[in-house]
């Protein structure tokens, strides 16, 4: 059997443990920068081992993993769920020396990793989802500023952030003419442009005037971003996959490109119901004798890989 390697990964520090077939077994200790990495793969060579085992515990393990992966060594990604459940480890063994026992031994169930593409894919689109969920904090402040000022706007527009809604806002807030920003409206919003300028007859002060004036800048701020976030997104979709998701009615282009992003491999489930599973939507059961119990369903928490 060929050698194994056991990595305990920590911020500032590798700690390695080679097992080999005589049962010999060796431990140091590398840094995390990348001219101590290449130390670290040139020992594993020297030492003829080609597969490594870490657990996948904070965000530390994926630069390691990246490293090894493009070095051509087989990375196994253990749960450390699934290790601490694994009887049998003494108290004074190393967490790298019991990673690689595991691992020899093929008790570790590899963790599911994308690849390289799909994990740029999935940094990308939960980015998104963040900027999205910022500028919905700032455009619920703006909501807050004109209700406070009793400028009932969105209650005669949609949209108050759509195309008409902006130029309204930006009307008030830079004490514009209501009626030449209205000329600028289309004819479905011009025919109710008295119910709008009584939606607006409230008073902003110059306080007001300046959160509202910073929160629409930020909220376009995020626009541009997110723009930006999509150009960059459309590289890594793989497009067969992303077409037969968005010709699902109510499913957009980026809403396919998330999907196919945080499943990945679909062939590694077994039906839609371990997808279900996977992605949280799946209520919790119980049951002794004949009462059953169905629990809340679980929150969705992406993996950090």
């Amino acid at each position: 059997m060929n050698p194994v390697c056991g990595l305990d990964i920590a911020k500032d520090e590798v700690v390695a443990t080679i097992l080999s077939d005589n049962h010999n077994k060796e431990t140091r200790k590398f840094g995390v920068h990348l001219d101590e990495l290449f130390e670290l793969k040139k020992w594993l060579k020297t030492n003829n081992c080609t597969k490594t085992v870490m657990e996948s515990t904070g965000v530390y393990w994926m630069p390691i993993y990246a490293s090894l992966e493009e070095s051509d060594f087989e990375v196994v990604l253990a749960n450390p769920r699934q290790v601490k459940a694994i009887p049998g480890r003494k108290t004074d063994i190393k967490d790298s020396e019991w990673l690689a026992y595991l691992l020899r031994s093929e008790l570790v169930k590899p963790s599911y990793v994308p690849d390289a593409t799909l994990r740029s894919l999935r940094s990308l689109t939960r980015l998104r989802a963040t900027l999205i969920q910022d500028q919905a904090g700032y455009k619920n402040k703006v909501h807050r500023i004109l209700q406070l000022c009793n400028i009932r706007l969105d209650s005669e527009i949609t949209d108050i952030f759509g195309k008409s809604g902006r130029i309204l806002i930006k009307a008030i807030a830079e004490g514009e003419s209501l009626d030449k920003a209205l000329e600028q409206c289309p004819a479905s919003v011009k025919k109710n442009s008295e119910a709008i300028k009584a939606s607006v007859m409230g008073s902003l002060s110059q306080a007001d005037l300046f959160q509202l004036k910073l929160c629409m800048g930020v909220v376009d701020e995020f626009e541009r971003k997110i723009g930006d976030l999509d150009s960059q997104i459309v590289k890594y979709v793989d497009v067969d996959v992303v077409n037969k998701l968005s010709s699902v009615p109510g499913v957009g282009f980026v809403s396919a490109a998330t999907v196919a992003a945080e499943l990945g491999d679909v062939s590694r489930f077994v039906d839609e119901k371990s997808v279900c599973s996977y992605c949280g939507i799946t209520p919790s059961v119980r049951q002794s004798g004949k009462k059953r119990w169905n629990g809340h369903i679980t929150k969705y928490s992406p993996s950090a890989v």
